[in-house]
């Protein structure tokens, strides 16, 4: 794969220009909430969306296909970016699915 205009920068100055960057898919972002998945390249809004593409081995699925207990879908797209909690009830049937002993943030919203 061709470098993009910030893997060149990175090569030539050991700069990246303040933002972050995958060097795989070539996203770049400059949010410190934000997650970047490393493995799936999916792109999420924060922490809790982030989480939740992960099954209970820390596999990926796909963000489109995940549901809460009732069935309703958790994440949506927008603009390039997964953002989580469509609702507060699809927030609160997914906080019951346990995950490997964890449950998303209780911090962040994931929007």
């Amino acid at each position: 794969m061709t470098d993009c205009e910030i893997c060149q920068r990175i090569k030539e100055t050991g700069w990246n220009g303040g933002k972050t960057h995958c060097r795989q898919c070539h996203r770049t972002w400059t949010s410190k909430i934000e997650g970047h998945c490393a493995r799936c390249h999916r792109h999420f809004s924060g922490y809790s969306a982030f989480d939740a593409h992960l099954d209970a081995q820390a596999r990926c699925m796909d963000p489109a296909a995940v549901r809460d207990k009732r069935g309703n879908p958790v994440l949506e797209q927008r603009g390039g970016v997964w953002r989580g909690w469509l609702s507060p009830e699809a927030r609160e049937s997914f906080r019951g699915r346990v995950s490997k002993g964890r449950k998303p943030s209780e911090g962040s919203s994931g929007a």
